[in-house]
């Protein structure tokens, strides 16, 4: 099986991160042909053989070299991740003759993001998504939503949860950390983890500490949000009107999250929406208990609330607040939660997730699956 991975380019992102993921794995069983339209630190970290860089400034640039590629190299499956790199795939395709078989991958709920469908760049994507031989979609709300915003036939889709890279995020975890400014021994030690944007929900998580502090004032806790983002100053700001700065500490981001991470009492996913949220799949992962918002899409598919986590209505600090509270009244129940995560978090492992992908593009070609399919 021959495939080739187009990417828009090798920054830093969650689509990079899992394209570069999936892409060490293929390789043990496939070939696999990289193109990145531009460079970028990812390229460096993951330390890529044979890959093909176009070095364009634009994705439209990168179209005819891409179809030139195709043509000559003649793969059985075309795979793009992103919004940009499909349609530019697409059109690549489509100029060297439709050569192989178009597998394109949706990464966000663009509804709950509030992307118009009409703008120039979603009414191309559209068309590009209705020329696929088969799109992927990371959680079954993203299904849905490509199902009404696209008038994709759902012969056509098929869900595989991203892949996370479990191995390293253990090795990682492992390293030692400082100990944050602030922390306490005694105290719970609650975290969250993302770019501080509207989405990620952070003045919801404030609101609903600030909730939790005014009902149980003697409560002995911290909150610690590793990330950066344009809503820095906001939130500072809130931090201080709500008289959290004893409280929450914004720490912005750490090269290595995850020895923090895995010393957490408690992780919170506070978003509004989300496609599949990696930041929580690595919480459990690590074993880290988890209250999270029900958002569109992936939460909900994740986490049965009660016993592997807690689930609570998105866009509501009242209902966030609930579930903190209920996380530090009943620890040891808070505890088993984290255990149930761990495990049912190895399926979202790489080399399941890999696999799952290579299973389907073998049925896209007609052929014998190569292993035995994990269950998603």
């Amino acid at each position: 099986m021959k495939i080739l991975m187009f990417m828009s380019s090798g920054n830093v992102g969650g689509s990079e991160r899992m394209s570069f993921t999936l892409l060490r794995h293929w390789k043990k069983q496939a070939q696999v042909r990289c193109v990145v339209g531009r460079s970028g630190p990812l390229i460096d970290d993951e330390l890529v053989d044979d890959l093909d860089l176009l070095e364009t400034r634009r994705m439209r640039h990168a179209i005819g070299p891409l179809a030139k590629i195709i043509e000559e190299w003649k793969p059985d499956i075309l795979f793009a991740a992103k919004p940009d790199a499909s349609l530019a795939l697409t059109l690549a395709w489509c100029l060297s003759g439709r050569q192989g078989q178009l597998v394109l991958r949706e990464s966000n709920h663009r509804t709950a993001q509030g992307l118009s469908s009409w703008s120039p760049f979603m009414l191309a994507l559209g068309w590009a998504y209705r020329r696929a031989d088969l799109m992927i979609a990371p959680s079954v709300g993203i299904r849905e939503d490509l199902v009404l915003r696209y008038r994709i036939t759902r012969k056509h889709l098929a869900v595989i949860h991203n892949p996370v890279d479990a191995e390293r995020i253990h090795s990682l975890a492992e390293q030692e950390s400082p100990v944050l400014e602030g922390a306490s021994r005694n105290a719970f030690e609650i975290m969250a983890l993302g770019r501080l944007v509207y989405q990620k929900g952070f003045d919801l998580l404030l609101e609903a500490i600030h909730q939790v502090l005014s009902q149980s004032p003697q409560s002995l806790f911290h909150v610690t949000i590793i990330g950066e983002g344009p809503e820095r100053i906001g939130l500072q700001r809130q931090i201080t009107q709500l008289g959290l700065k004893d409280v929450v500490r914004l720490v912005g981001v750490k090269e290595n999250p995850y020895p923090y991470l895995k010393q957490a009492d408690l992780f919170v996913l506070s978003s509004r929406w989300e496609g599949f949220p990696n930041a929580l799949a690595e919480a459990m992962i690590l074993g880290v208990p988890c209250v999270s918002t029900q958002c569109p899409s992936g939460p909900d598919e994740m986490i049965v609330s009660g016993i592997n986590g807690y689930l609570v209505q998105p866009n509501q600090s009242e209902a966030l607040a609930e579930g903190i509270r209920y996380a530090l009244a009943h620890k040891d129940q808070c505890q088993s939660w984290g255990q149930m995560a761990a495990e049912a978090a190895r399926s979202y492992y790489a080399q399941a997730i890999a696999q799952n992908y290579l299973n389907l593009f073998a049925q896209q070609l007609g052929e014998v699956p190569l292993e035995r399919q994990y269950a998603i």
